[in-house]
């Protein structure tokens, strides 16, 4: 839509398209947007460069009861997450934060196999908390204090928010592990001249 629509929150198409959606579907819904908004925004690049755009726009900009017109980037990616039944969770390592899509009820071992298939092979358990509590607390130490780290089983249905650490044993119980794990198979360079 326009961006006068959206700021607006007015357009004549989109009530008729929901209208004819939620015949179809009662479940169905619709996220309407502004593309020439959401493409300024998005050229904009820092949070707070997008917040300080959204208010110096004019006062018509403005909704009528005096809020500033947000970004329908968030709106429509959890419409469609709905939508879709997905739902996603994050892995945490000390210089790396990554966040995967899985659908919804989705238990541990097959969630671990959309970063690795060996996480799903050798499954051992995950350990798990969600993004809540370490919003909350400040940090993973704390959550550990708090006793909101959970070690569950394959049974774990993963679900939305939650922040997985999956232990697997990748040589699948064939050899004995040693305590250096991947280093044994490094090639070794004998100095001849020492024997």
């Amino acid at each position: 839509m326009s961006e006068a629509d959206y700021r607006k929150k007015k357009n004549k198409f989109v009530t008729k398209i929901q209208e004819r959606t939620t015949a179809r579907n009662e479940n169905a819904h619709i996220a309407p947007y502004s593309a020439k908004l959401e493409a300024t925004l998005l050229e904009l690049g820092s949070a707070d460069a997008r917040d300080a755009y959204l208010g110096e726009l004019p006062s018509k900009c403005k909704l009528p009861d005096g809020s500033v017109v947000e970004s329908a980037l968030d709106k429509t990616i959890k419409t469609r997450y709905k939508a879709l039944n997905l739902c996603h969770f994050s892995t945490c390592g000390a210089d790396e934060a990554r966040c995967w899509t899985v659908r919804k009820y989705t238990k541990a071992p097959d969630a671990g196999a959309v970063i690795h298939s060996d996480f799903r092979d050798y499954f051992i358990c995950a350990e798990v908390y969600t993004y809540k509590d370490l919003k909350k607390l400040g940090s993973e130490a704390e959550v550990k204090a708090a006793g909101k780290v959970r070690t569950e089983g394959k049974n774990l249905v993963v679900e939305d928010g939650d922040i997985v650490f999956f232990e697997n044993n990748s040589r699948g119980g064939k050899k004995k592990q040693t305590p250096f794990g991947c280093l044994t198979h490094l090639p070794v360079q004998i100095d001849w001249a020492l024997i």
